[in-house]
């Protein structure tokens, strides 16, 4: 059990951190990238009241950035205090965005004894539906260009890489680990292997499984011996089939895996990606049973988005959500030319900006001055599109 040093610090004192095996400065997460923490209200109860040190009742909001750690020399201040104070490896969790090879170097020189990398989509209690859908970039991108980066400044023996969002199968962590990571979280899949059945209320208290509803004086929400025989099952079958690939691959030792890119191939990805991936890419037409996988010309159905409609006209507040991704285009197929576009978030740790002292202009003038956006956004297009009518469009 690690202990989360995050940026409100609700309830953590000496004898919290003490409590685990190692300590976790949280910076960021994979469901909600660039943003805090949010607990709604409904769900402090006198029990979490008293646990958070927080009013009953009252919405707990952590600010995007400790207000202790502006620069990488601030972080290195509370590596070595947290480590003096309790004897303890220290890691720090970040989220998966495009900055993340130099955040994660910049950690190791830090003297961090890990970095865990979250990815795009990973699960939560509660996030922005516009925040969880939109930003940050998936976890195989940034395990792979990390370790790269790791590797190049003769950094990578410093530091454990642990990696999570999505990560559901054993064969998700052979291909991780192949890609660089040291070992690979379980947030989501675990919690299903207890009970849930992904009702994605998760926010509002009121789980039909117990598992995340409100936590009172006396009540029991979860049967355990079910969640734990299940959860210890899961995890036996999981470390089981890690290992029937391991011996087909000849290799002893799930170490002897990290950083194997070499036996990894890429399917139907363009020429940027498998070289971010630093795997070798194998064309659609032409790799495996040499059929065509893609299906040119499909109408997908556009997803639903009326519910959150509602709710906006009706509460005229951001929408609230729980639970993983599942938007475009990493798990719907894009339905849109702009489901391929996405906001690049990333906690500012330096140059010391605060966004509750002083209001910085990041936004995006295109079309010359006709069209504003408030945020950064880079856009790639993807270099698969196989009709050509979609290039002059894509330029437009």
């Amino acid at each position: 059990m690690f202990v989360q040093w995050a940026s409100a610090r609700f309830g953590v004192d000496i004898n919290t951190l003490m409590a685990g095996m190692g300590i976790v400065i949280k910076i960021g997460q994979g469901a909600k990238p660039g943003i805090g923490g949010h607990l709604p209200g409904s769900k402090v109860t006198q029990v979490i009241s008293q646990v958070r040190r927080i009013p009953v009742g009252v919405d707990a909001l952590s600010p995007a950035p400790h207000h202790d750690i502006y620069s990488i020399e601030d972080l290195k201040q509370r590596i070595d205090a947290l480590k003096e104070a309790t004897g303890k490896p220290v890691f720090v969790k970040i989220a998966a965005t495009n900055y993340t090879p130099y955040i994660v170097t910049g950690i190791a020189r830090m003297g961090a004894d890990g970095v865990i990398i979250d990815g795009h989509g990973a699960g939560t209690g509660a996030t922005p539906l516009i925040v969880r859908d939109n930003v940050g970039i998936p976890i195989e991108l940034a395990v792979a260009s990390a370790d790269r980066m790791l590797r190049e400044e003769d950094l990578r023996d410093r530091v454990t890489l642990i990696v999570s969002g999505r990560v559901s199968t054993s064969d998700d962590a052979a291909k991780l680990i192949a890609l660089g990571a040291d070992a690979v979280a379980l947030g989501t899949a675990l919690l299903i292997s207890m009970g849930c059945v992904m009702a994605r209320t998760c926010h509002r208290g009121n789980c039909p499984a117990g598992i995340t509803s409100k936590i009172a004086d006396g009540s029991v929400i979860v049967d355990h011996d079910f969640a734990l025989k299940s959860s210890r099952n899961f995890l036996v079958a999981f470390m089981e089939e890690l290992r029937l690939i391991l011996d087909h691959l000849g290799i002893n030792d799930v170490k002897g895996l990290v950083g194997r890119r070499d036996l990894l191939r890429g399917r139907c990805i363009d020429e940027i990606t498998a070289r971010v991936l630093g795997i070798k890419e194998v064309d659609c037409d032409t790799g495996g049973d040499g059929g065509d996988i893609t299906s040119q010309g499909d109408v997908w159905t556009p997803p639903d988005y009326s519910i959150y409609a509602t709710q906006l006209v009706r509460s005229g507040d951001v929408v609230i959500v729980s639970m993983g991704s599942n938007g475009p285009p990493e798990v719907e197929p894009p339905k849109r030319l702009i489901d391929w576009l996405r906001f690049d978030g990333a906690q500012v740790t330096k140059p010391a900006i605060d966004p509750y002292r002083e209001d910085i202009d990041v936004s995006t003038i295109l079309a010359g001055g006709k069209l504003w956006l408030s945020m950064p956004v880079i856009i790639r297009p993807p270099r698969t599109w196989m009709m050509n009518s979609l290039k002059p469009l894509n330029s437009w």
